[in-house]
């Protein structure tokens, strides 16, 4: 089994590495498209 691995640009630019483990990957899997941009906003 395999988990997602991607990248996240803060607005600063900083890259953060992060990673969604397998044994969580179908609570998100609907969510997420290969080669996608997403937008993440903390309210």
């Amino acid at each position: 089994m395999m988990g997602v691995d991607m990248f996240l640009i803060d607005v600063k630019a900083t890259l953060i590495q992060s990673s969604i483990n397998y044994h969580r990957l179908n609570t998100y899997k609907h969510l997420l498209n290969e080669c996608s941009l997403y937008e993440l906003i903390v309210l």
